[in-house]
């Protein structure tokens, strides 16, 4: 929940989720798709207070991991470390894609961009097949997503 101080991490291992902000009148800016593999939110197990939610959009099995033994885990060992640091700093350069996507681009050009990303991404860890995967979202997703 927004605004909450974690213990854990949160790993998806299976399904879609979301990182998302609400206004006050109660809609929904979705800042990111998390897929298989994505950890939730690094910054929770610094004891920060969460400024978004994280939402299940599809039946999703998830990977809680204490904050103390995800600590020492890295380190215990900084090649870990190190990878997580990068797959941080791929994170946000999806989240100023995103920005830019929201910001210069048609709905149409929008919703190709996030096709593509989710094909990029979704490919790493193969769940796609000739170009294709499954799409699980709904329009209202989509909407609150690409704006």
């Amino acid at each position: 929940e927004q605004g909450r101080v974690a213990d854990h991490a949160l790993i998806v291992l299976a399904g879609f989720a979301n990182r998302h902000k609400c206004r006050m009148s109660g809609r929904r800016q979705i800042l990111a798709y998390l897929v298989p593999g994505d950890l939730c939110d690094r910054g929770a197990l610094q004891g920060y207070p969460l400024d978004h939610a994280i939402e299940a959009l599809t039946p999703c099995r998830i990977a809680k991991v204490p904050r103390v033994p995800y600590m020492d885990l890295l380190g215990r060992h900084p090649r870990i470390a190190l990878a997580l640091q990068r797959a941080r700093l791929a994170e946000e350069a999806m989240a100023r894609a995103w920005l830019v996507n929201l910001g210069m681009r048609s709905g149409p050009e929008r919703m190709a961009h996030l096709l593509c990303e989710l094909l990029e991404r979704l490919g790493a860890i193969g769940q796609t097949a000739d170009g294709q995967y499954d799409l699980p979202l709904t329009q209202a997703d989509l909407a609150d997503a690409l704006g």
